[in-house]
């Protein structure tokens, strides 16, 4: 590609800030190191705007007085914004009293919590989300509310042979069906609703948005709480009742607030890090319970990565993960034709059933049996783990075209093992066509990958392996799913890594 003129390079840099996301934005074959050279050979230096301006931080200081609630506007901590309003020399008052600096308080008497503060007015993300879609001002952990969902995620496999889903005429609005590689069943074509072949599309199709409910079936679409959405299961039971009364009987989950704090290490990825915690914590903590996650690592997190993290919650027992909204997921939505929605937050003394902080450096890759995640260990500690003969990445836990790059990085220039099969399949056709359009394919097909179609899970790369094969390799999509008793759960970064050496191997970091 032609180098850009200096003009050019400061345009980009204005909209774009880092050079990645400049190298991400020109496409083709220009790479960070590449931006980095043409800023070099034009006098640019790194970064010549700051990321919010002195007026913008100004204004929200003037009208809110706080940081908690200012960095909140931001999607940033209170220390973050605090930090931008020292660096522009912001340390008096606002000179004039605002509305949105008031806290007022009607209605009820406060009422006292199990934790011993008045809770009425301090309320968690997922009680404002249920107390909205419940036509109340507040729900209580352990309440029992009727439910209108925003969203219906449905997947035909997952509902018992032989059960009627005509009612489910009234909710065709609401309702998205996701089918896999298999083909929609008569019963629902009839009813007017068109099949997305993985919950991902969902979000490709714009339709997701923060602050919705959405029921689901499957375990596969919860990792939709990425986004900031609150993704809760949906039995069968339940299912024909939301079909007959358009609402839906459930008790309002209680939550568990997981802080994560460090550094994150090169060749971890966000399996790594749901491993660590589930092994790490008492089991059965996350039961039936809504986990938030928080934290400077989870900041630092991409949305790919969250959504990974997201969809691997429920393997731990709970209904979901959740991932505040932030500057991330406001880009991510962004760039898909969103307008900046308003989010809501959980207040700052918000009761949790549990409330637990993990610190996350040093944190070496993990390695978790199929048969129970919370038995996961370091690679260090794992006997080396004979006879691998396939390797499966795929799904949300390494189809994204982030990790499907971060994979290319680690097969460029090296071959599979000749004892070792490579299966990789993106998560979407929209990434199948990005990662061909950037050629991050051809370093996987020229180390000797098998490329396979866009949504293919692990249980249809079984078909492909023989009866009598070792050990399997791969990183979880559907782990709802029975899988064989010699199939281990890694990143996606450890099994390139593994794929290529012939055995279980830490990635490089």
């Amino acid at each position: 590609m032609k180098m850009p003129t200096k003009a050019e390079l400061l345009r980009l840099q204005q909209l774009y800030h880092t050079d990645k996301r400049i190298a991400e934005a020109l496409g083709g074959n220009v790479s960070e190191h590449l931006v980095q050279y043409w800023r070099r050979k034009k006098g640019i230096p790194r970064t010549s705007y700051p990321k919010y301006s002195e007026a913008q931080i100004r204004e929200l200081w003037e009208r809110f007085g706080d940081d908690f609630r200012c960095g909140r506007e931001l999607g940033l901590a209170k220390a973050g914004f605090y930090s931008w309003r020292r660096r522009y020399g912001i340390k008096d008052k606002p000179h004039t009293l605002k509305l949105e600096q008031l806290e007022l308080r009607f209605g009820s008497e406060p009422k006292m919590g199990r934790n011993g503060v008045f809770v009425e007015y301090y309320k968690t993300v997922a009680e404002k989300i249920l107390a909205r879609c419940a036509g109340l001002d507040m729900v209580e952990q352990g309440q029992t509310v009727d439910l209108k969902p925003d969203m219906i995620i449905l997947d035909p496999s997952a509902i018992e042979k032989g059960r009627k889903i005509e009612h489910l005429v009234t909710l065709v609005d609401k309702t998205q069906i996701v089918t896999g590689f298999g083909a929609l069943p008569a019963e629902y074509n009839e009813l007017g609703l068109s099949p997305t072949a993985t919950t991902f599309a969902i979000v490709e199709q714009e339709i997701i948005a923060p602050n919705i409910l959405v029921l689901r079936n499957s375990a596969e679409s919860a990792g939709l709480s990425a986004f900031s959405a609150m993704s809760l299961p949906l039995t069968d039971s339940q299912l024909d009742e939301l079909a007959k009364n358009g609402s839906v009987r459930a008790e309002v989950p209680s939550v568990v607030r997981l802080t994560l704090h460090g550094r994150l290490q090169r060749g971890v990825a966000a399996f790594d890090i749901f491993a660590y915690a589930v092994s790490h914590l008492s089991k059965g903590v996350f039961e039936s319970r809504v986990v938030e996650y928080t934290g400077s690592v989870i900041e630092k997190l991409s949305i790919l990565e969250r959504y990974s993290l997201c969809h691997l919650t429920p393997a731990s027992t709970a209904y979901c993960g959740y991932t505040p909204f932030d500057e991330v997921t406001r880009r991510f939505l962004a760039r898909r034709g969103k307008a900046d929605p308003k989010a809501v937050f959980s207040d700052s003394k918000a009761y949790y059933n549990h409330d637990y902080v993990l610190t996350i450096s040093g944190l070496e890759a993990q390695v978790a049996p199929s048969s129970d995640m919370a038995v996961a260990k370091p690679i260090s500690e794992i006997q080396s783990i004979e006879s691998i003969g396939t390797v499966f990445i795929g799904g949300p836990c390494g189809g994204g075209i982030d990790q499907l790059r971060s994979i290319a990085e680690t097969m460029k220039g090296r071959h599979v093992s000749d004892s070792i099969r490579l299966y990789v399949s993106p998560l979407t056709q929209e990434t199948y066509v990005e990662a061909m359009k950037r050629r991050i394919l051809v370093p996987m097909a020229e180390a000797g990958a098998i490329i396979l179609p866009a949504g293919m899970t692990l249980n249809e790369v079984l078909c492909l392996r023989s009866v009598n094969e070792g050990a399997l390799l791969s990183t979880p999509f559907r782990y709802d799913r029975p899988t064989p008793p010699n199939c281990w759960y890694v990143s996606h970064l450890t099994a390139a890594e593994s794929s290529v050496s012939g055995r279980l191997t830490m990635p490089r970091r």
